[in-house]
Parts: C-alpha cells; structure tokens; sequence
C-alpha cells in the first residue's frame, strides 16, 4: 500500500503495530521490526 501512496507522489503514514494483549507481544515486536529493516530501503 505505501508503495502505490508514493507512486501517486505523496507520502505514506503506516502505523503497524502489535497487539499489547498478545501472549506473543515480544515475538511479534521482534519480527515486525526485522520486517521494517529488511524493507525500509526500498522505499
């Protein structure tokens, strides 16, 4: 989705985020962040 929201020349707000009353709230935190890094550059 933010790739087509900067393809249109504006910029993307994404907010992802981990449920805070998930049994796996660490886990989750540490993947969603390893996701984010591998990805971030090509924006």
């Amino acid at each position: 989705i933010g790739k087509r929201i900067v393809a249109a020349g504006l910029v993307p707000i994404l907010e992802p985020e981990v449920d805070i009353n998930s049994a796996t709230k660490g886990e989750a935190e540490q993947m969603l962040l390893e996701l984010l890094m591998e990805n971030i550059n090509g924006l």
